[in-house]
């Protein structure tokens, strides 16, 4: 799992960049390159303990039912420095699995399920669509999109392997989720710009995707 936060900005910052840039034509690997600059290296999830959901009710109905399924709220948490979006975390500890409920400044919210590995590998379900964004290896992500809570943890139990499941709890999924963000980040400054990625991002973008 790519962090869906560093998804949905990358997107943005990609489709805003080429837009900036095509009148100057110039190579989509600098688009991909400069897009990639403005996305930050790292986060630091910085607990709200009162946060005035825009569709309180939306947000219910996607915590109420994995609450039911043995997950405990581990808190909401705006991300820093990254303005404007808010993720509420879920946690099973007995599962080994963790929920990501977001708030995007724009009308609109996601959430995830995410089992990680010892050996780094990640299996996610997620009720976003897939945006063409490129992962590092070993992220597997299964893309349900508009799916409710109740799908998506379905899914997650029936598809996911259980062996070597690393542990998540409410005291180590904020770590975790800045590690993960970090280290993906890193993976795909490494890796450098993508034409490729570039075209795929705005298409899908176009098409409301």
């Amino acid at each position: 799992m790519l962090p869906w936060i560093l998804v949905a900005v990358l997107a943005l910052f990609l489709a805003i960049t080429l837009l900036a840039l095509r009148r100057y034509e110039k190579p989509l690997e600098e688009v991909s390159r400069r897009a990639e600059a403005r996305v930050p290296s790292t986060i630091r999830l910085e607990r709200i303990e009162s946060h005035a959901w825009r569709d309180p009710d939306l947000i219910a109905g996607m915590t109420n039912p994995l609450l039911a399924h043995g997950f405990v709220n581990a808190g909401d948490f705006q991300v820093v420095p990254i303005k404007g979006i808010v993720v509420r975390l879920l946690t099973h500890a007995g599962e080994a699995m963790y929920a990501c409920i977001y708030e995007y400044p724009r009308p609109a919210t996601s959430m995830e399920i995410v089992s990680r590995y010892r050996d780094r590998t990640i299996f996610t379900c997620t009720n976003s669509p897939d945006r063409g964004v490129e992962h590092r290896p070993g992220i597997r992500i299964v893309h349900l999109t508009g799916a409710d809570a109740e799908t998506l943890y379905g899914r997650m139990v029936r598809e996911r392997a259980r062996m070597d499941l690393m542990p998540v709890d409410s005291a180590t999924v904020t770590g975790l989720f800045e590690d993960l963000y970090a280290s993906d980040k890193a993976w795909r400054e490494q890796r450098g710009g993508s034409a490729a990625e570039v075209v795929r991002v705005a298409t899908r973008l176009r098409a409301g995707k």
